[in-house]
């Protein structure tokens, strides 16, 4: 869905094309001040990562669209850790990706080791691969 918005702005033209996106980035931007256990829970954070990667994909005049990943990372980089409350401790959210990722690993290696299951047949295909460092064909994930 994001990345279909942001291949509207293709549809524009040129002249209005660049400041139109640059205020889209900026929106974008602002939209990520506060990040909560909440966010994490309920699959938010994921999403916007997902998000920023499909919208990096999005080519406009020749150019990826890779500045919705730049943003992001940025933001991540820029968040204010236990500024309110129900937000993240650095502690707090280090631990918890770290406890979904090991819970999201044992899960494909049970799916990976079943008779004739395979962690690439199942929903979560792409998440499991990208855990083991693969990548669906030309997917680019956040590093």
């Amino acid at each position: 869905m994001a990345a279909r918005a942001v291949a509207m702005y293709g549809t524009l033209p040129e002249e209005v094309r660049k400041p139109a996106i640059d205020e889209l980035q900026e929106l974008y931007y602002r939209t990520f001040g506060f990040w909560s256990i909440e966010d994490l829970e309920k699959g938010r954070i994921f999403r916007w990562v997902d998000n920023a990667v499909a919208m990096s994909r999005v080519e406009i005049a020749q150019t990826p669209q890779e500045w919705a990943r730049a943003q992001l990372m940025s933001q991540f980089e820029n968040l204010h850790f236990d500024n309110g409350p129900h937000s993240f401790t650095r502690v707090v959210l280090r631990y918890r990706l770290n406890a979904m990722a090991r819970v999201r690993t044992r899960k494909c290696a049970r799916a990976r080791s079943g008779p004739s299951s395979s962690c690439r047949n199942r929903a979560s295909s792409s998440r499991c691969a990208m855990r083991r460092g693969n990548r669906p064909s030309g997917e680019r994930g956040l590093p």
